[in-house]
């Protein structure tokens, strides 16, 4: 599957330029011109790295990463022109998983993003309960035996086991699935009732945030 990166910047040039250098490096693109447009794009789509500029009016980059961390846990790599050691630690304190100085080589850049990706590449079975969900194949097992999945099943439970014991919001699932909001609430109660889970214990309901997968 082709990455698909954000990128967040107020510099309209850089922002053209990385479009283009990253696209003709098999990169799925979108950009943002500030973080607060940047927190929405990340609140619709499913993103897997997020590179924000350190220095945009508004929302700086360190604020943008504490906005985006309380319910969202993609990968984001921090373009800046400031060296020091302390504003680079507050970085990575807010959730910061690595950063890169101006100016940089672009080969440099590309070597980041896929060092970050290797990294951060989520588990291929994640287990929670008596399941465990194989994500590469898209094949959920309670102990021995196989649950059959539809692709909705499968797609819910894909942005579920990405980050587990964090909430995905509503907003992002309905634009996973291509549907309305509300009908989430049918599509979580189908998937629930495959894991005999009709009262919410393994999906928990998240008020004001969305659905979430409890693991371990």
């Amino acid at each position: 599957m082709t990455p698909h990166l954000l990128i967040v910047d107020d510099d309209e040039r850089l922002r053209d330029l990385l479009l283009q250098f990253l696209t003709k490096n098999k990169f799925k693109v979108a950009l943002a011109k500030d973080g607060k447009e940047g927190l929405n794009l990340a609140t619709k789509s499913a993103f897997d790295l997020i590179i924000a500029d350190r220095m945009m009016p508004h929302l700086n980059g360190i604020e943008f990463v504490q906005q985006l961390r309380k319910n969202n846990n993609t990968p984001v790599l921090m373009l800046t022109a400031l060296g020091e050691t302390e504003d680079k630690i507050t970085g990575l304190e807010a959730g910061v998983d690595d950063y890169l100085s101006k100016p940089f080589e672009p080969k440099e850049l590309l070597l980041r993003i896929k060092s970050i990706l290797n990294r951060t590449k989520t588990t291929e079975t994640v287990s929670f309960s008596s399941f465990s969900y194989d994500r590469k194949n898209k094949i959920l097992h309670e102990n021995e035996s196989e649950i059959k999945l539809g692709s909705t099943d499968q797609m819910i439970l894909d942005l579920l086991t990405k980050t587990p014991n964090k909430p995905v919001s509503k907003e992002l699932i309905a634009n996973t699935l291509g549907i309305a909001e509300q009908g989430i609430t049918v599509q979580i109660l189908r998937l629930r009732q495959k894991l005999n889970d009709e009262k919410g214990n393994l999906i928990e309901t998240v008020r004001h945030k969305g659905y979430r997968l409890k693991q371990g």
